[in-house]
């Protein structure tokens, strides 16, 4: 790993939420793409057992840039 993300990883902006009686857990992570070579700020969303990424919080009304069900992984 590059020096500057040796340090442990704490989210950012982390905001619980009750929908649908399930825990949200939102926030900020640093993602590895092939395009760039690197690590990229991506926002997080964990909801209902699905995990999606955005470039930006912005871009939450957009598609998302990808997708995990977690039930299945």
């Amino acid at each position: 790993l590059p020096a500057n993300l040796q340090q442990p990883l704490h989210m950012q902006s982390t905001t619980p939420s009750v929908a649908n009686g399930k825990d949200d857990m939102r926030g900020w992570l640093y993602k590895w793409t092939n395009y760039l070579k690197g690590y990229q700020k991506r926002w997080f969303v964990l909801q209902a057992g699905v995990l999606s990424y955005y470039r930006s919080q912005d871009e939450m009304t957009h598609t998302c840039r990808g997708t995990v069900y977690l039930e299945s992984a």
